[in-house]
């Protein structure tokens, strides 16, 4: 009886390492896959906030409401930032081509097309609508098919070269103690 007591305690020693193997088996391939569904999920919600940070990073770049509008580059949708630098005008496209969120900076007669522009980050489209005269709505798709977008609401530049003529009160002391 001895014998056949040692034998129900070591195959019961057995069974039981068995099922715990198993149930650890079991545990990492589960874990394996919710960390693999997370990661998904985090690269996707990272290549959004990156596209919408880039974009509303050039629309405030842009700084005036007239600089900033909603426009084509060779058929596709593109949003044109105007500027001018040493009194020559400019613009900035960004446009999805070839996969990626593009930039093209390029003198506004250059004449330069899609294919010059530079890839910033991976992307399948991106359509920009202008909603007002300050909103502009940004659709875009991501490489993984993932759709978002966001509003961009554009704020006039405020003109500050005259400002420090009239913002002194007219009772103040000037600087030199005595009054104006």
């Amino acid at each position: 009886m001895s014998n056949k007591k040692h034998s129900v305690d070591f195959l019961f020693v057995i069974v039981l390492l068995l099922f715990l193997m198993i149930s650890s088996a079991l545990m990492i391939v589960l874990g394996t896959g919710v960390y693999e569904r997370v990661l998904a999920s985090m690269s996707d919600n990272y290549d959004a906030r990156t596209c919408e940070a880039y974009v509303l990073q050039k629309v405030r770049r842009g700084l005036a409401a007239g600089q900033i509008e909603t426009g084509e580059l060779e058929g596709a949708s593109a949003l044109l930032i105007h500027e001018e630098i040493a009194g020559r005008p400019f613009v900035t496209y960004l446009y999805a081509y070839d996969g990626h969120l593009n930039e093209l900076f390029t003198p506004e007669d250059s004449g330069l097309g899609r294919i010059a522009g530079s890839a910033i980050l991976p992307l399948s489209d991106i359509q920009f609508e202008q909603v007002s005269d300050r909103a502009i709505r940004v659709d875009f798709t991501l490489e993984e098919g993932k759709s978002s977008s966001f509003l961009v609401h554009i704020l006039p530049m405020i003109e500050t070269a005259d400002a420090g003529a009239d913002t002194a009160p007219a009772d103040s002391e000037s600087e030199e103690g005595g009054t104006p």
